[in-house]
């Protein structure tokens, strides 16, 4: 390598013009340091610091599975309200925003009437995101119960083109599975649904949002997979962040090429409920969900990669009955909605966190 004395000699030889050559000579001391010092754009963090957790809603007797989005200056946050976690509860569902995660406003609720003795609509695990970069969509599962049993599924979605104005929430086409994250990719929707005991997955896709078209089956290695979470990299590979219930209860990541019928796994070795997580770089991740911290249930954020490998997670404070998050990164920090009851009743809580 040559020393800075070589390279001035060299240019003083060249009869490098003075002023010039003490621009060059700052550049070097300066811009080349800094030049050194920047990430490349494909070097993910690799830590995470904690600086806010706020909690943003507590109306209702139970609010619960929560999801969050960025659209047109807005963060919009969702979740559940009932009076208890399942089994035959009226679950309803509310939209809420905020330009900065301080102050939040209502701006949506849905519910379907019951009718007394009659089948009762179970609304929950709604799910928002931004549609083809234009409108905001919101998946509602559904599920259906006479008195405290489960008889059957009816999911819906509606659409808003503002995030004020929404439409009644209208069936989709998805016969007898629970379509849990669906997400936008490419001017389609995908969704991994999932159904049966043992748990069955089957990737779908849709143009419109409305009615779904099988494209594969996931043979997951473990025993009742079931909430899946995808999301696409760079190079239009799909990620799936896979809980289950069999064996050791350990979260799979997995990933597939186009088609996406064919697909590699690696267990996490970390149960890991209601996954979220997002894209960092390619093979990269940040991941949240319900971790287990010393045999309690927490809502955890931690870094992921392609082989399964998990960091050391951050506990956010949470306890008992919690996590559901939905995930947004703006300018270096990630937005984490979740729910908990560490503090009494269940309630929303919004964590602000830098990726560093």
């Amino acid at each position: 390598m040559y020393s800075m004395s070589d390279i001035l000699f060299s240019l003083r030889k060249k009869n490098f013009p003075g002023r010039s050559l003490l621009i060059f000579v700052g550049l070097m001391l300066t811009g080349g340091s800094l030049l050194q010092a920047r990430k490349p754009p494909d070097t993910p963090a690799h830590s995470l610091e904690l600086l806010k957790v706020k909690k943003i809603w507590d109306w209702s007797n139970y609010n619960s599975f929560t999801d969050l989005a960025w659209f047109k200056g807005y963060f919009y946050c969702t979740f559940r309200e009932g009076r208890h976690h399942a089994g035959g509860d009226q679950g309803r569902v509310r939209v809420i925003r905020s330009r900065n995660g301080e102050k939040w406003e209502p701006v949506a609720f849905f519910e379907i009437p019951v009718k007394e003795n009659t089948v009762v609509f179970d609304m929950r695990d709604p799910k928002i995101s931004v549609a083809n970069g234009d409108s905001l969509m919101l998946n509602i599962g559904v599920a259906l119960y006479i008195g405290d049993k489960a008889v059957g599924m009816a999911p819906r979605v509606t659409y808003s083109k503002d995030g004020l104005h929404w439409g009644k929430p209208e069936p989709i086409i998805i016969h007898d599975r629970w379509p849990w994250r669906p997400v936008w990719h490419n001017k389609m929707e995908w969704v991994v649904s999932y159904w049966g005991n043992p748990g069955h997955l089957l990737l779908e896709n849709s143009e419109d949002g409305f009615v779904f078209l099988p494209v594969d089956t996931l043979h997951v290695p473990y025993n009742s997979p079931n909430e899946v979470t995808i999301r696409f990299d760079k190079y239009n590979h799909m990620i799936a962040l896979i809980r289950t219930g069999g064996g050791d209860r350990s979260a799979f990541i997995g990933k597939a090429s186009p088609p996406y019928t064919r697909w590699t796994y690696h267990a996490t070795g970390q149960y890991i409920g209601g996954p979220d997580f997002l894209v960092l770089a390619p093979g990269k991740y940040v991941c949240s969900g319900r971790m287990y911290i010393d045999k309690e249930p927490k809502t955890c954020v931690a870094f992921l990669d392609d082989k399964g490998s998990l960091s050391d997670p951050l506990v956010l404070p949470s306890g008992g009955d919690n996590s559901y998050p939905g995930m947004v990164i703006r300018k270096g920090i990630l937005w984490v909605s979740y729910y908990s009851s560490h503090e009494g009743k269940p309630n929303i809580y919004l964590a602000k966190i830098k990726l560093k």
